[in-house]
């Protein structure tokens, strides 16, 4: 491979964590954690195996695991990885195998609980560390119903078209009542209230593109407005009137806004502690937040 398409591939491998891109024709030696979620442990492939190391490029797991190729997935979550086609068989960081293969279906585990579905055609539950389920299959799996992992306490579950969010019980701790919803992040998650609209994700959260109208079903019209974001807390309330042209997550106690065509800072109760005048902005990391403007980056504090 040219070292200088190595490189670019590395750094835009972190600039888009947890994207996949459909243009993407090459293997990358040692695959870096997406998720943000998953332990940090790195696989590498030899032949057609692969193994991984910790952070300091010690072999935790030698290359005995089939590799079935390709740029995605292969994290471990709760010190456990699950390998073939989400034909749920898990290993744990020995490679040895300790959930053998009870489910059609099993995904990442996140906060001690997997997705799993039992048959083919049957409905979604969550399954324990001991692949026994915790939560018994009762999510339907449709265009208008779907599940997903667990995520700062809840996780989020389609029904109908709705988003809403269940605890580990498994019972709604939100009911579905969002025409669209994020996992929850630093105890918020974003979701749009209010459609009729159209929704368009902004490249650096969905490179290969992502855009529909919602409610899911709406006939497409040019009249639509474009869908506006909120943020919810964990009791299901809307913490603010006020809506924006386009959000991203909550971390370390703000969230970046868009306001028109510049981006600012929201505290948890809404309140604008970055006034928007930037190009671009991302969510805080290490205290410091990635902006913009006139097509140069850098990085501010939270003053």
């Amino acid at each position: 491979m040219n070292i200088g398409r190595s490189l670019v591939c590395l750094v835009l491998a972190l600039l888009l964590v947890g994207s996949i891109s459909l243009g993407c024709d090459w293997d990358y030696p040692i695959w870096i954690p997406r998720d943000s979620t998953a332990d940090p442990l790195y696989r590498f492939v030899s032949g057609r195996r692969m193994g991984y190391v910790d952070q300091t490029g010690r072999v935790i797991v030698p290359p005995t695991l089939p590799f079935w190729g390709g740029n995605y997935g292969d994290e471990f979550h709760d010190g456990l990885l699950e390998i073939g086609v989400s034909d749920g068989v898990y290993v744990d960081t020995r490679g040895k195998k300790v959930i053998g293969k009870r489910h059609f279906r099993g995904w990442d585990f996140s906060e001690g609980l997997a997705v799993a579905m039992e048959k083919d055609g049957g409905k979604w539950g969550y399954i324990n560390t001991k692949g026994q389920f915790a939560i018994s299959p009762r999510f339907a799996s449709s265009s208008m119903d779907y599940v997903w992992p667990f995520e700062g306490g809840l996780a989020k579950v389609e029904v109908a078209g709705k988003f809403g969010y269940i605890d580990h019980t498994g019972e709604f701790a939100i009911q579905p009542k969002f025409l669209d919803g994020d996992s929850f992040a630093d105890g918020m998650a974003r979701v749009i209230v209010e459609g009729p609209c159209v929704y368009s994700r902004i490249q650096e959260e969905s490179p290969c593109g992502d855009f529909g109208v919602l409610p899911k079903g709406t006939k497409t019209q040019d009249s639509l407005p474009s869908c506006k974001y909120i943020f919810v807390d964990k009791a299901g309330k809307i913490i603010s009137d006020q809506r924006y042209d386009y959000a991203l997550p909550f971390a370390e106690g703000v969230a970046p806004v868009r306001i028109g065509k510049v981006w600012g800072y929201i505290d948890n109760k809404s309140m604008m502690i970055i006034a928007p005048r930037f190009d671009s902005a991302a969510s805080f990391s290490d205290g410091l937040g990635l902006v913009s403007e006139n097509g140069l980056f850098g990085y501010i504090y939270r003053t």
